[in-house]
């Protein structure tokens, strides 16, 4: 009888091992220094759907602003606004959520070899965006915080406007310290237990209207 019922519980366990819930599939962090590849994310034409609805303020500190390029409709140029940070005097520099939402992808684990000069360590860490954070907004509107140096939040964590995700870095494919901030609309939830993802479309986060 003890061995009927010893098999009568692990039966369901089987079940659930071969057929886990949704929620035990997600992973706070990704640590890994995997050098993923992604497709080069297409630019898409100004507004981003549902941007409106958020209210924005500018993800960190810069002393230079490098702005999206490229060709609406086709792969971009440059996929994002770098936030260059290159005060020496200054050796933290915080990167904030841009609006309220939900981590959904939180990436660790790329080295990164000096911090004012490019890094020679795998480049293609993270599909070259290195250590970084993925933000879900309203109207399924994202950002990405890429290239940092330390993170802070987990996947599934609630963020609000201006809370810290981490520090500016120069992690992946980084020449310099810089954030690489991106806003980007994906039809397809991110999956926060996997390798990097890129968004269906990326916008020009520089037009969103922030706060003073």
């Amino acid at each position: 009888m003890r061995d009927a019922l010893l098999i009568l519980a692990i039966v369901p366990l089987l079940a659930c091992a071969s057929n886990p819930p949704r929620e035990l599939l997600r992973c706070g962090v990704v640590d890994s220094d995997a050098e993923d590849s992604a497709p080069v994310q297409p630019l898409s034409a100004w507004p981003a759907p549902g941007s409106e609805l958020s209210s924005w303020t500018r993800p960190t500190r810069w002393t230079a602003l490098e702005l999206v390029r490229g060709t609406v409709g086709r792969p971009a140029d440059h996929e994002g606004d770098d936030y260059i940070n290159a005060n020496t005097d200054v050796v933290t520099v915080a990167v904030v959520a841009a609006a309220a939402g939900t981590v959904v992808y939180a990436r660790r684990g790329c080295p990164q070899s000096t911090v004012f000069a490019p890094n020679k360590l795998l480049r293609e860490c993270s599909a070259g965006w290195g250590n970084h954070v993925i933000v879900r907004h309203r109207n399924n509107v994202y950002t990405r915080y890429a290239h940092l140096a330390t993170i802070i939040v987990t996947s599934g964590d609630e963020v609000v406007r201006g809370q810290p995700l981490g520090t500016m870095g120069n992690s992946g494919r980084s020449d310099v310290r810089h954030l690489h901030f991106e806003l980007g609309t994906r039809s397809v939830g991110i999956d926060a237990c996997g390798p990097a993802q890129s968004f269906d479309a990326i916008y020009e986060a520089s037009k969103l209207v922030f706060a003073p």
